[in-house]
C-alpha cells in the first residue's frame, strides 16, 4: 500500500487485515538475489508475517543500478498467487537540504514545464479529507520552506509531468527524478527537518470514509496468477 489505510486496515473478500501506512515491505528484511559491479537486487517472498496483513503471495524484486551519474531503482512484482492479486507500490527517496550551502529556502522543486496542479489535503490520520488547496499555479517551481509540509506531505494526484527536479538557486546545482509509469506524485518532509523527498507512486492513501475493498482502493494494479509488474524511476545528479 502506498499512504494510509482507513482504520488501519484493508479489507479482502470481506476479511479485515490489518496494515501500517505505506505497507510492510518497507519495514522487512530482503535478501541480496544478484549483483555485479554497478549493481544488486534485493528480493522479498510472501511469508506468514506478510499473509497476515496481505492475503497473497508474490515476489518483489528492487533492483539499483548505477550508469554514471544515473542511479535507476527498478521495481518488479510478481504474482505467485493461484488467484488475481494487487498491489500498490511507490519510492521514497529522501535527499539532503542544504547539500551545496545556503539554507533550506534557498532550494526549490522545479518541473520541465509550466503546471497547474491543487495539493490534496491530509487529515491527522493520514487519510484525505477530501479538500484540495492550490499549490502551482502555472508555474514550474515550488519554492521550499519548512512551513510547506506543516500539514504533511504535499499530494499531487494524478500529475500530469513526469520530472522533478531539487535545485540550489545560487549554484544550480541539483538532481532529476524522473518517473515516468507512476501517477501520483508525493513531496514530503519532515517538520523541520533538513531533507526533503520526492515520491513516485502508484496509489495513495484513503478518503477518510473510505469503506471499500482492496481492489477498489486508488490505482491498485491487479495481476493474474502468473502474471508480473515492472516499474522504475531515476535519480540524476546535475
Amino acid at each position: 500500500c502506498v499512504g494510509e489505510s482507513n482504520n488501519g486496515h484493508i479489507k479482502v473478500n470481506g476479511k479485515s487485515y490489518p496494515i501500517s501506512r505505506h505497507g510492510f515491505v518497507r519495514t522487512m528484511e530482503f535478501l541480496v538475489s544478484g549483483k555485479s559491479e554497478t549493481s544488486v537486487t534485493f528480493s522479498l517472498s510472501w511469508n506468514d508475517a506478510t499473509f497476515a496483513k496481505y492475503p497473497f503471495k508474490f515476489e518483489l524484486r528492487v533492483t539499483y543500478s548505477l550508469d554514471g551519474p544515473t542511479l535507476y531503482q527498478m521495481m518488479e512484482v510478481r504474482n505467485t498467487d493461484s488467484q488475481e492479486t494487487g498491489f500498490q507500490i511507490g519510492g521514497h527517496p529522501a535527499f539532503a537540504v542544504p547539500f551545496a550551502g545556503g539554507d533550506y529556502s534557498d532550494y526549490q522543486i522545479r518541473f520541465p514545464e509550466s503546471v497547474s496542479a491543487d495539493r490534496h489535503l491530509l487529515t491527522d490520520a493520514g487519510t484525505y479529507s477530501g479538500d484540495t488547496r492550490p499549490a502551482l499555479n502555472n508555474s514550474d517551481r515550488l519554492a521550499l520552506n519548512h512551513q510547506l509540509f506543516y500539514e504533511d506531505a504535499i499530494v499531487f494526484k494524478n500529475f500530469p509531468l513526469r520530472s522533478a527536479s531539487l535545485v540550489h538557486l545560487q549554484t544550480g546545482k541539483g538532481l532529476r527524478v524522473d518517473f515516468d509509469g507512476f501517477n501520483h506524485l508525493g513531496i514530503w518532509a519532515a517538520k523541520d527537518a533538513d531533507f526533503v523527498c520526492i515520491e513516485p507512486w502508484i496509489g495513495c492513501a484513503d478518503d477518510r470514509d473510505f469503506a471499500g475493498d482492496f481492489f477498489q482502493k486508488d490505482s491498485v494494479v491487479k495481476l493474474k496468477d502468473g502474471e508480473n509488474y515492472n516499474c522504475s524511476f531515476s535519480l540524476r545528479v546535475f
